[in-house]
């Protein structure tokens, strides 16, 4: 390889001569072009004193400002021959631009009047700009992995509005009086469950009891159990479950807590041989809704039902295929949620001549 001119031996680009502006030269820059790099003032111009792996020994790249103001930033850039240079070539070139507002980086960038890649940061925005490949790497694996917690937390609040088709029915309400239902006889109620601290999450369940039973569903697992009702009073709640289809098949749980208003909190004990143990415990809590919400959750949680019992319903992914459905019913004032299920999960014909 051939040796590489010492940083005196450069060709020494234009340096900057207002006084104004070069009082307001940063002592440090971040740069990304072809290569990420750290430049650092010295004699009125900047030298790069980073490094990446596959920089040549001795090479720098020297830069130096023509204009440093807010309306203005022209500055040239001058690289030996190095490998990741087109073709080796030297390069020298001028870049344009302006500051962004907070005047810390470069923006609309051009080179010969044309948008070119280019970052460059300084003061605040060095944390927004790497110093080096090697820094660049890993703020492309930090972008990727905000962008995949972006995605999945869209994928959860899609999945939370498909679950619970009435979100304001999982809110509890102190004000709210115990509703009327909880005292009727024989029994007839439907509301939200929870077993998870993110109440209203996706793995909310609608509960229906009518009379001394009664069913939950889980719709995003899909499972479907069995409830018994021991006592259900203003003394107290205690609730048996027996799953009928779940990958937990056979688990059961006995869920006791109290009635405050229109919420219902107490501890649940769930016994399964999948359990180290054969069991756990655990918090529960519920929201009963208005009698509105009731009859949504109920004609809701019976389509879900009748689907997951025909096989026309598999949980997540067919929560994921009826957003459009639902979207639908979101918006039209003369539709509601769970016809709008009924009639894309098992009404459709080519669901019903195609079981899965």
């Amino acid at each position: 390889m051939a040796a590489v001119p010492s940083v005196e031996a450069l060709v020494p680009p234009p340096i900057l001569q207002n006084s104004a502006e070069v009082k307001n030269l940063p002592p440090v820059i971040h740069v990304c072009a072809q290569i990420c790099m750290t430049l650092e003032l010295k004699d009125g111009r900047y030298i790069s004193t980073s490094h990446n792996a596959w920089d040549p020994p001795g090479f720098h790249s020297v830069w130096a400002f023509e204009s440093f103001k807010a309306d203005s930033i022209i500055v040239h850039r001058y690289d030996p021959p190095h490998p990741t240079n087109p073709g080796g070539l030297v390069v020298d070139v001028t870049y344009r631009g302006q500051m962004s507002a907070d005047g810390t980086q470069l923006v609309n960038p051009k080179l010969n009047d044309q948008s070119v890649a280019l970052s460059m940061g300084w003061g605040a925005a060095l944390a927004l700009v790497p110093g080096n490949d090697a820094d660049a790497k890993r703020f492309g694996d930090q972008s990727w992995k905000e962008a995949e917690a972006a995605a999945a937390r869209a994928r959860r609040a899609q999945q939370v509005a498909l679950a619970m088709p009435v979100p304001a029915a999982c809110e509890a309400n102190p004000a709210a009086p115990t509703p009327a239902a909880v005292r009727s006889s024989p029994l007839q109620l439907s509301f939200c469950e929870c077993e998870n601290p993110d109440c209203p999450g996706a793995a909310a369940a609608i509960w229906s009891l009518d009379g001394n039973g009664g069913y939950a569903v889980w719709p995003n697992s899909p499972t479907i159990a069995e409830l018994t009702v021991e006592r259900f009073d203003a003394g107290g709640v205690i609730i048996r479950r027996r799953d009928r289809t779940s990958a937990q098949l056979g688990l059961t749980a006995l869920y006791t807590g109290s009635i405050r208003g229109n919420e219902i909190e107490g501890d649940v004990t769930w016994e399964w041989s999948g359990f180290r143990g054969g069991a756990a415990h655990g918090h529960w809590h519920a929201v009963i809704g208005s009698a509105a919400d009731q009859r949504t959750l109920s004609q809701y949680q019976q389509d879900v039902r009748e689907a997951i019992n025909n096989d026309f319903w598999h949980g997540i992914v067919d929560m994921l295929s009826l957003a459009g459905a639902v979207g639908g019913a979101a918006s039209d004032s003369q539709s509601n949620v769970p016809s709008q299920v009924h009639k894309a999960v098992y009404e459709g014909k080519e669901r019903r001549a195609h079981p899965r």
